[in-house]
């Protein structure tokens, strides 16, 4: 059984979220796409001993759900492509980002 939580109270631009414009492949430019809220954050990583941090936007699953690498995410201004996306079976979709 899938969990399910109404997420806009976790994504509300009040609190942690940013409205951001997610453009799916295919859209020639960021600013085209479709504004949706999200949560910025970094995640450690860990690779043979190279430590570093990368961008990544929690946001919710079905604003999402066409991600696939190369789509792009523009939060306050900075352009990222969607590298990956990591979906957790609770709505929450975490997009692993890359700066443009």
């Amino acid at each position: 059984m899938a969990f399910t939580e109404d997420l806009t109270v976790f994504y509300s631009t009040d609190d942690f979220a940013v409205d951001a414009i997610y453009s799916a492949v295919g859209v020639t430019h960021p600013t085209n796409g479709t504004t949706i809220q999200v949560i910025p954050d970094k995640h450690y990583v860990n690779v043979n001993g190279m430590e570093s941090y990368r961008p990544v936007a929690r946001c919710v699953e079905s604003d999402v759900s066409d991600a696939a690498d190369g789509a792009q995410l523009r939060i306050d201004g900075s352009d990222y492509y969607i590298r990956d996306t990591e979906t957790n079976g609770t709505g929450e979709t975490v997009l692993i980002l890359e700066a443009q």
